[in-house]
């Protein structure tokens, strides 16, 4: 087994988190799935590890919450929203069903990856679903387009204008 899975499996042995583990030899990926009852929010949560890449992928989703399909376009705008203040990871948004998830990868090079550094990772990932899809739904059903403006109309005086100037030597060529 992976050393970085190996390290994942005994995380998640230790806090007692019920999971499958799928290990694909062919494709070279160790997939957890788990899933949480947290506060506001019943998450799945999929740690894919890349055993050739030196990388691990944390995916998770809202079960329950989705953004209505009338307000794909406001569910976008809140994702993109929410994502601006994310120092780690994104949310995303499936415009197919309204669901949103959340994206955060690591890359496990031995200098940077530790118990600890997986811990931060899926804490965040964990943490955000939790307190921020309430948020984007919200934004979401509550977004409204800004007001279509016609483009400003740009009037040129023909010899003295700019572009006429810039144009003049063209002029001259015909």
């Amino acid at each position: 087994m992976n050393a970085v899975t190996l390290m994942i499996k005994s995380y998640f042995d230790e806090n007692e988190w019920k999971y499958e583990l799928e290990e694909n030899e062919e494709e070279k990926i160790d997939t957890f799935q788990t899933g949480f009852n947290l506060k506001n929010e019943s998450v799945n949560i999929f740690v894919r590890v890349f055993t050739d890449r030196d990388m691990y992928k944390i995916i998770g989703f809202s079960d329950s919450t989705k953004v209505p399909m009338s307000c794909i376009n406001g569910g976008l705008w809140a994702v993109n929203k929410v994502n601006q203040n994310l120092i780690q990871g994104c949310f995303f948004l499936d415009t197919d069903d309204g669901s949103i998830g959340f994206f955060s990868g690591t890359h496990t090079d031995g200098l940077t990856f530790s118990e600890e550094t997986f811990h931060s990772s899926f804490h965040v990932a964990v943490e955000c679903l939790d307190n921020e899809v309430a948020q984007i739904i919200k934004n979401a059903v509550t977004y409204e387009p800004p007001l279509s403006q016609p483009a400003p109309t740009l009037v040129v005086t023909p010899r003295s204008s700019f572009l006429s100037r810039l144009l003049r030597p063209f002029r001259s060529r015909r």
